[in-house]
């Protein structure tokens, strides 16, 4: 931000400088001297350059034709900023190296910087590896054998939304071109909703609200009441395949009870029929497309009741289910993702998606 400095404010710099040699005692002097936002060391350690080599801290005016900032001294410098930084803004780039916006994402270009978007990976265990690629050996081989496999399995989670916007990331995984240095704070306390939902190639199961924690009586009764009548009433129930996480309240005794009668030989979960791996919200498509969708759609209408977050999250997956092809495409994925997962022996593959 050198360049949007009064001289006097830039000769203050200088004298702070000369007397700390240092530059963050220096921004933390101009906190109490100007009550802003101070300047960064960067700009800081450009100002006492340019004194240095010109024995002045003020702008040399300008005249005639401004030249290109596409000049060698600057695409050096556009490096070197993102070298030391390289989770820096391209705006926060730009003041500091007193360079346009556009001029900035010119250089960074003609340097061969390339942005990226780190991704959220769920951290994995000792035994987590081999479980997975148990898992995705042993679908792998189902599919093969029954290839319609895919169109026969709901997949099901629950999520909690919260009416700050916040999604719970175990639920979700975002990804964003550069920090969003985002803070919650007594996030258990913001108002909101626990939400079950169940997707396959048919559409969308659900949505399904808690008025209360779910613990295994709530969630059973959930599928007792709801969830498996609505299966139920699908041509093909006798053929579904039924899925779910290791959370607490699906690992209880009546609930594993109930899907071993319900779904014998069918269903996958935590010491289910099909054993789930754990830690694995890669290779669920709630995890890596549902709840994220859903998540886009309910927060770009910014709901500001729980009426209206609960109408939104309906719409948001009838939208959903309404595109069958869709639902279809994305449960093909998964035999896409079982394979990845195989090839790298059950790690983490996500961050080697294209």
């Amino acid at each position: 931000m050198s360049g949007h400095l009064k001289d006097d404010q830039r000769k203050w710099i200088l004298k702070s400088f000369w007397k700390n040699k240092n530059a963050e005692k220096v921004r933390m002097e101009w906190r109490d001297a100007f009550h802003s936002n101070p300047p960064s060391r960067f700009a800081i350690y450009r100002i006492r350059d340019k004194f240095e080599k010109t024995g002045s801290v003020e702008n040399a005016p300008k005249s005639g034709r401004p030249r290109s900032v596409s000049i060698t001294s600057n695409e050096e410098l556009v490096a070197q900023t993102f070298v030391q930084s390289p989770k820096k803004s391209t705006r926060r780039a730009s003041l500091e190296l007193d360079i346009s916006l556009s001029s900035t994402w010119r250089l960074m270009r003609k340097v061969e910087l390339k942005p990226y978007r780190p991704r959220l990976l769920q951290h994995l265990l000792p035994d987590d590896a081999e479980r997975r690629l148990q898992f995705a050996v042993l679908m792998l081989s189902e599919i093969r054998e029954n290839p319609d496999l895919l169109d026969k399995i709901v997949w099901s989670d629950e999520a909690s939304f919260k009416l700050s916007g916040h999604v719970n990331r175990h639920n979700c995984v975002y990804w964003f071109p550069e920090n969003p240095h985002m803070v919650s704070t007594n996030e258990l306390n913001q108002p909101g909703l626990t939400v079950w939902a169940g997707m396959s190639s048919n559409g969308v199961i659900g949505p399904v609200f808690f008025e209360r924690t779910v613990t295994a009586e709530v969630y059973l009764q959930m599928l007792q009441s709801f969830a498996i009548p609505e299966m139920q009433s699908l041509n093909n129930f006798n053929e579904l395949y039924f899925q779910q996480d290791g959370a607490p309240a699906h690992f209880a005794v009546s609930v594993r009870s109930y899907l071993n009668d319900t779904f014998p030989g069918k269903w996958i979960g935590r010491c289910g029929s099909i054993l789930w791996p754990p830690r694995s919200p890669d290779l669920t498509p709630m995890d890596f497309f549902f709840w994220g969708v859903v998540k886009e759609k309910v927060y770009g209408r910014k709901p500001h009741t729980l009426s209206q977050l609960r109408s939104y999250i309906t719409d948001a997956c009838q939208e959903i289910s309404d595109d069958r092809n869709l639902c279809r495409t994305v449960c093909h994925s998964v035999a896409e993702r079982l394979q990845e997962c195989a090839d790298v022996h059950g790690g983490h593959f996500e961050h080697l998606r294209s």
